[in-house]
């Protein structure tokens, strides 16, 4: 096969306790691949011992300890370097509540964190931000999603290799919503 395939890892699959992996999850994804593909994976930081927001699912939320986080990427990333190409630190967190349950200054400095880390265990892979989805897209200039989303771009720029747009709206909105990301790039040097 080709093409690009994304998959969702929660920390709490992959480290239910503290310093003990448990790589079933991983090698089962990994094994269903036949090296054609792009593969992307979304890590979500939840865990119910490693995070401010106790929860195996949704929302994740910031690290209580950066070197528990940093630890956990870097294992990750090593057991899967080669293999996977893209890296994204969470899923849509201007969607507050629901997809990150922190601030915008609490994602950029896992996000930091993130990014060093991946870089470190697999040099040749990209780190993709948290997409910017239907939440940011749709509110009006202004609004506290769009602001929120501001402030990853300009104070998460140098940790992160690829804007993730996530274009789930009308499709005659879809040009408006290309616009509006690109402006987000453009607002802080970004090539687009």
């Amino acid at each position: 096969s080709s093409g690009l395939e994304r998959v969702y890892v929660y920390w709490s699959q992959v480290e239910p306790v503290r310093g003990r992996y448990d790589w079933r999850i991983v090698d089962d994804i990994l094994a269903q691949l036949d090296g054609g593909e792009d593969v992307w994976i979304t890590v979500c930081s939840s865990s119910g011992w490693a995070t401010r927001s106790s929860t195996d699912f949704q929302p994740p939320s910031p690290a209580l300890d950066d070197e528990a986080y940093v630890a956990f990427v870097s294992a990750l990333v090593r057991r899967c370097a080669g293999r996977v190409r893209y890296w994204q630190c969470n899923n849509e967190p201007s969607n507050t509540d629901l997809l990150w349950a922190g601030t915008a200054a609490e994602y950029v400095h896992q996000l930091r964190l993130f990014a060093a880390a991946v870089r470190r265990a697999d040099p040749s892979a990209s780190v993709v931000l948290g997409g910017c989805g239907y939440d940011v897209l749709s509110s009006p200039p202004g609004s506290r999603e769009r602001a929120f989303f501001d402030q990853l771009a300009a104070e998460g720029r140098d940790s992160f290799d690829l804007f993730d747009v996530h274009l789930y709206d009308d499709p005659e909105a879809i040009p408006d919503h290309i616009d509006t990301a690109r402006g987000f790039m453009w607002a802080h040097g970004y090539a687009a």
